[in-house]
């Protein structure tokens, strides 16, 4: 399933975002829209929230073309948790 999410980030205009719910497999492709570096900004996985802060905050993820054609990159995602990616220069 795919949904959309609007977001306020730094004050700054409403940015449309893709969240793509994914079953509670290890390691997933996560589909983005240009190749480049991906950093997570915000897990429900941290320590803060409750979690057991099993996703590094300081990896870079590296997006690619598959011979698909998707763009993306492979990630670990906790079950029952969200990651929200920003794209680094």
């Amino acid at each position: 399933n795919e949904f959309i999410l609007f977001l306020d980030i730094q004050h700054q205009p409403f940015k449309k975002i893709k969240l793509v719910f994914t079953d509670p497999i290890v390691v997933h492709f996560v589909p983005v829209e240009k190749e480049g570096y991906y950093e997570p900004i915000l897990t429900s996985d941290d320590g803060v929230f409750g979690g057991y802060s099993r996703v590094p905050s300081d990896c870079k993820y590296k997006a690619y073309k598959t011979p698909a054609g998707w763009v993306g990159f492979n990630c670990y995602i906790p079950n029952r948790s969200v990651i929200v990616f920003k794209k680094v220069k």
